[in-house]
């Protein structure tokens, strides 16, 4: 199990760092005022977690969370919290440990949507943002979805083809 582990932090590392160069290489606005976050470690932490076993998923959720928060984020400890519901979240939907290509699509619009709308509403509330809800809907929610909807689909076929990723059929 640790050798999994190590190749799953792996592929998640090799994830996180394909995330930063595309955020590195796009423009922090692209054509004007549209805004584009990418979140491919964020939709790869969903094949990673499923293929570790119910008694590592929140530990590693724990870990991959404040990674997230202090290297991405700047020390906003609410992505910790973010990523256990992500886990919690998986568990409530994927109930085989095969992930079919529909429960890709929801999962990672899920993901996508709870790692976008809770920290902008935390940063509403704390006075945080200049952006009212519709733009950031048009300009910053909808193309990021959009954008990482792409993603989601690549991820699917190369974690398809990945053998640290096969596990046997169990029911949770």
């Amino acid at each position: 199990m640790r050798t999994k582990i190590i190749k799953l932090s792996l592929f998640l590392a090799l994830a996180f760092i394909i995330d930063s160069t595309i955020t590195y290489l796009t423009p922090y606005k692209i054509r004007g005022s549209y805004e584009f976050v990418s979140s491919i470690g964020i939709l790869s932490f969903l094949y990673v977690v499923n293929a570790l076993k119910l008694r590592y998923q929140y530990w590693y959720a724990l870990a991959v969370g404040f990674y997230y928060s202090i290297i991405y984020a700047n020390s906003q400890f609410i992505y910790v919290w973010l990523f256990m519901i992500d886990v919690f979240l998986i568990h409530s939907y994927i109930k085989t440990r095969k992930i079919s290509f529909n429960e890709s699509l929801v999962n990672s619009v899920g993901l996508i949507v709870i790692h976008q709308t809770i920290p902008f509403i935390a940063y509403s509330l704390a006075n945080m943002t200049n952006l009212s809800v519709t733009q950031f809907i048009f300009l910053r929610f909808l193309p990021t979805l959009i954008g990482n909807m792409i993603f989601g689909v690549i991820i699917y076929f190369v974690v398809d083809q990945l053998e640290i990723f096969e596990v046997e059929q169990t029911f949770y």
